[in-house]
């Protein structure tokens, strides 16, 4: 009896024990659950993270929104910047900015457009989400999207395991302790989007890209970073004797790129007709797909030829850099073209992100002018000058052979009875008894009268002839005279 009452008092005290022993276990075993779930969050993360592809900012190593200040010894692989403000001091010297400085230029405006997409583009789905959070305490971590709705801190190191992609988002900032570090994953896919500022404190090792939204980003002194940190439009960067190296990242397949050109005819500024002539002027464009791949510095060739097929060795070519983002400037001018068949052709020369991509061939033709009709040729009449013949005229020297005239007969004459005419004086004779002159003194006076008739014809006709020989005259303009 007394042994079986032993007995049944030890199995009451063994399950006494036992539900103690089960209380005190029960939440170590939950911590011990917690933790290691914790401790593998990342691996099993519902999302996959995806990095941003910075195009205008990949270059950079340290660009500020509103300034930039170095002190110390501070070098920089990549370029240092800042826009929209101009402030950039302490470089180039005593600190060293392995890709040169950028005060708002367009290599400046291009990064800071380039960072606010990407600040956009970290804002995705929380795989994890806490409150104020020291990310020491969830080490290890696997990729995922890590969200803090207050802020982040590191007291000692964190540790990413696995491949893939973390981002680290808080509202607020991420203030790191003097020796703290990250180590592990790819310094190409660790982002940390800060809502307002983070400070890096002194010799912390630290990896991954750091956009900051607002405030004041500052490396303290012996601070490193395998990676960059950008500061948005109205942050300021303050660096003090730091190595910014990176990100050393694997390479990336290019994304390709699609290249289309235009000929512009100048005349019409459109797109050639095919009736363009001899001495037409025409120019190329360029359209680059994505538009983003267009950055600020990057360029296009243009490629001139004398073919319609772009073969062969180019003309001429012609290399143009971006400045306004999207917007390849124009070819030059070709122009004064003689009748032929010519081409153009465009080639993006890519980026660090972007392939390279060659338009097709453009072709266009120029044909010869017509020339304008040949007006009929008209043959003057051949005028021969007529020089007049003057034919001297001798003049004709006047005959002036005297004419001796012939004394009238003025002997008296009477008429007799019976109608015969006798001189007066000479004697009478008759059957009145009266003389009249003899027959001989009438014949002496018919001869007389003769010989003055024969003498005035014969200086008529002298004269007729000296006229006739002098003058050309004929006889009729002689006129009675002939």
């Amino acid at each position: 009896m007394t042994s079986a009452i032993g007995l049944a008092h030890a199995g009451a005290l063994r399950r006494r024990i036992a539900a103690v022993l089960a209380a005190a276990i029960a939440p170590m075993l939950v911590v011990l659950v917690l933790g290691a779930s914790v401790g593998v969050v990342g691996v099993t993360a519902a999302n996959a993270a995806t990095s941003p592809i910075l195009v205008g900012s990949a270059n950079y190593s340290v660009l500020g929104g509103a300034g930039v200040t170095c002190t110390g010894s501070t070098t920089t692989t990549g370029s240092v910047g800042v826009s929209p403000g101009t402030s950039i001091t302490g470089f180039p010297s005593p600190c060293t900015a392995g890709g040169g400085t950028h005060s708002n230029d367009a290599s400046a405006i291009a990064a800071q457009s380039d960072s606010l997409t990407a600040f956009g583009t970290l804002n995705q789905t929380c795989d994890h989400t806490y409150g104020a959070q020291d990310l020491t305490l969830l080490s290890p971590l696997g990729p995922g999207v890590y969200c803090s709705t207050s802020s982040f801190t590191l007291s000692g190191n964190l540790q990413l395991t696995g491949t893939g992609v973390w981002i680290f988002k808080t509202v607020s900032t991420i203030i790191t302790s003097p020796g703290s570090s990250v180590t592990g994953g790819d310094p190409c896919n660790v982002w940390w989007r800060v809502g307002s500022s983070a400070t890096l404190d002194t010799t912390t090792a630290f990896i991954g890209t750091i956009i900051a939204q607002n405030g004041v980003t500052a490396l303290e002194t012996g601070a490193t970073l395998d990676g960059r940190v950008l500061a948005l439009s109205a942050g300021t960067v303050t660096l003090d004797d730091n190595t910014i190296s990176g990100p050393t990242c694997a390479a990336a397949a290019l994304i390709p790129s699609t290249t289309v050109t235009h000929v512009i005819d100048n005349a019409t500024g459109g797109a050639p007709t095919g009736a363009e002539v001899t001495g037409a002027s025409f120019h190329d464009t360029a359209t680059v797909s994505p538009t983003i791949a267009a950055a600020a510095g990057t360029t296009v060739t243009f490629s001139f030829f004398t073919n319609g097929t772009c073969g062969g060795t180019p003309a001429s070519t012609q290399t143009v850099t971006v400045s306004t983002p999207g917007v390849v400037p124009n070819s030059a001018t070709r122009g004064e073209l003689e009748p032929g068949s010519y081409s153009f052709e465009a080639t993006y020369n890519g980026n660090a992100t972007y392939a390279t991509s060659t338009s097709l061939c453009e072709p266009f033709r120029v044909l010869a002018a017509t020339p304008p009709p040949t007006p009929p040729v008209t043959t003057p009449p051949v005028t021969t000058p007529v020089t007049p013949v003057t034919t001297p005229v001798t003049p004709v020297t006047p005959v002036t052979t005297p004419v001796t005239p012939v004394t009238p007969v003025t002997t008296p004459f009477t008429t007799l009875p019976g109608g015969e005419i006798i001189p007066l004086g000479a004697p009478q004779t008759g059957a009145g008894g009266a003389s009249h002159a003899p027959d001989g003194v009438l014949v002496a006076l018919g001869g007389v009268a003769l010989i003055g008739a024969f003498v005035a014809m014969s200086q008529a006709i002298r004269r007729r002839r000296v006229l006739r020989t002098n003058d050309g005259l004929t006889d009729s303009e002689l006129g009675e005279d002939a």
